[in-house]
């Protein structure tokens, strides 16, 4: 089982965008699909915050595009939380 150490140990070896995912994973939300931008405006305050390196828009959908899926809704990029894989 993953303990609150070896939680920390996966961390630290994580990329930000995987860390980043999996900060939203433990996070409740209202609605699982959100606009890509707003993803990458919710990263860019998580990075902040958490003293990490804030990846450019591009870099960051690059590094987390195998660990969430993403689909179009009516034009519009969305991301799926409930489908983060770590």
């Amino acid at each position: 089982p993953v303990n609150e150490f070896k939680r920390s140990i996966i961390n630290q070896s994580a990329s930000g965008g995987a860390c980043f995912l999996s900060y939203m994973k433990e996070q409740e939300y209202d609605e699982p699909l959100i606009k890509a931008s707003e993803l990458y405006e919710e990263y860019k305050q998580w990075g902040i915050a958490n003293g990490e390196r804030v990846k450019a828009a591009r870099k960051f959908y690059l590094d987390i595009k195998s660990r969430i899926e993403k689909r179009k809704c009516h034009g519009i990029m969305k991301y799926d939380l409930k489908t983060i894989t770590l």
